[in-house]
């Protein structure tokens, strides 16, 4: 278990919100917690390993990620408009 993940900027293909990626099936745990419109968390395995961490999926950001461990980061952040803005400007 990790408790930090750093990733490069160089590695971030783009930062976005689509509600439609919340489907009721986030992908196999590989480990991870769902307990439905609670929370989401840990490593799941859908089209690729993708990183959940997300609480309020108002508040989460999707990070798509290249030659990374990871496909997709789906975070919880605070401002995600100001969040997407950073991460997407190069």
């Amino acid at each position: 278990m990790k408790s930090k993940i750093t990733i490069s900027k160089e590695n971030i293909i783009r930062a976005y919100q689509n509600e439609n990626e919340f489907t009721f099936w986030k992908g196999f745990r590989l480990p991870g917690t769902e307990i439905p419109g609670i929370i989401i968390a840990g490593t799941f395995y859908k089209k690729g390993k993708n990183f959940w961490d997300v609480m309020n999926k108002k508040n989460a950001l999707i990070v798509e990620l290249k030659d990374n461990y990871y496909k997709k980061l789906i975070l919880r952040v605070a401002n995600p408009e100001e969040t997407m803005r950073l991460l997407n400007t190069k």
